[in-house]
């Protein structure tokens, strides 16, 4: 595993994500639909903190033979999706979405775009697009409209921070429409913290405060009509102290 865990933390996980994934302006989905999205869930939760590939091809043996559905092969045809009900043979289930659009499987594939360098933009800070970014910023897009909060976790150099910087750059320029309910989303105030391995929590909770104004004796939070979204980097860098209390 990437990061030690317990059973009731795995099925927090996997509550959450069907929050995160279940929209809940358009009536409860048919039985099919939901046992999909539970699937989806389920690999995004119970295997998501599966390391190695070898072992996420094991976990997705088993769970396609929990579900006792049919599989369907398409080979490399991207086109060809899979409809509710199936799932695919040759790919594991770590390659697919559950569309709710038409109600099909689709391959992560289908959502890397053409890379066009902009003509203005930093080296440091191009995002290339891959399985692997598009994959994160989708999953980070329904997780943080959800509220909920989120780790990367993965080896250096794997584009967890660009990855992040880059959605939260996309959120803060798009334009805000209100919802179905009439309801104009709040604008993103956002707060990058980059710890370092002398970075102490005094350092964090005064960047914090900084940025929140106090509502009530013990209530702090962001300016009126904003919500605060809060990046934390190198999480892991700080030093722990002699009694762990950091």
């Amino acid at each position: 595993l990437v990061l030690p865990t317990n059973d009731l933390n795995l099925v927090r996980q996997l509550c959450t994500m069907l929050q995160t994934i279940i929209p809940t302006n358009k009536g409860v989905p048919e039985p099919k639909i939901l046992e999909c999205l539970f699937i989806f869930a389920a690999v995004w939760s119970f295997g998501s903190l599966i390391d190695s590939p070898q072992d996420r091809a094991r976990f997705d043996v088993v769970l396609k033979k929990a579900t006792n559905w049919q599989t369907q092969d398409n080979g490399e045809d991207l086109s060809r999706h899979i409809s509710a009900g199936t799932l695919p043979e040759q790919r594991t289930m770590y390659d697919y979405w559950f569309d709710l659009s038409d109600n099909k499987w689709k391959p992560w594939q289908v959502l890397v775009s053409p890379f066009m360098r902009p003509a203005d933009a930093k080296f440091s800070s191009m995002l290339v697009p891959t399985v692997d970014t598009e994959r994160g910023m989708w999953l980070l897009d329904k997780i943080v409209h959800n509220r909920t909060p989120v780790m990367f976790v993965g080896e250096t150099g794997t584009a967890k921070t660009v990855t992040v910087q880059t959605y939260l750059r996309i959120l803060k320029e798009t334009e805000k429409k209100p919802g179905p309910d009439g309801e104009v989303p709040l604008e993103e105030m956002l707060v990058e913290l980059n710890f370092s391995s002398r970075t102490s929590s005094l350092d964090a909770q005064r960047t914090l405060e900084d940025n929140v104004e106090k509502r009530t004796t013990t209530v702090l939070g962001p300016p009126a009509k904003k919500r605060l979204l809060v990046f934390v980097d190198d999480i892991n860098m700080p030093k722990v102290d002699t009694y762990g209390t950091q």
